[in-house]
């Protein structure tokens, strides 16, 4: 089993939970967690990775943390949309959106 792309776009609720599914059911340790986030992430999302000036070495609990941090809910149509910067504070409950994420 592996989880699916994520872009930005869609429900940030549904894909933290599938990546969860997958890395329980296959057992996954932090750094294989680490490495299915990094190739799970495309688009804008992906662009994660180059703005932490070392791809290649960031951990699974550095990725999650950026990701979890820079998402944000776009209320007016329910969609969710990525943010730059430090626009992330503008979130209702982040941990209540991503669980342990």
């Amino acid at each position: 089993m592996k989880p699916d792309k994520f872009s930005g776009t869609g429900s940030v609720e549904t894909f933290p939970a599938q990546f969860d599914i997958c890395c329980s059911y296959n057992s996954w340790n932090d750094q294989d967690k680490a490495a299915y986030l990094k190739c799970c992430l495309t688009g804008v999302t992906g662009q994660l990775l180059w703005d932490t000036g070392r791809p290649d070495e960031v951990t699974y609990c550095e990725l999650r943390e950026k990701l979890r941090r820079t998402i944000s809910r776009k209320s007016s149509k329910q969609n969710f949309v990525l943010v730059v910067g430090d626009e992330e504070k503008h979130w209702p409950s982040c941990t209540k959106m991503f669980g342990d994420w």
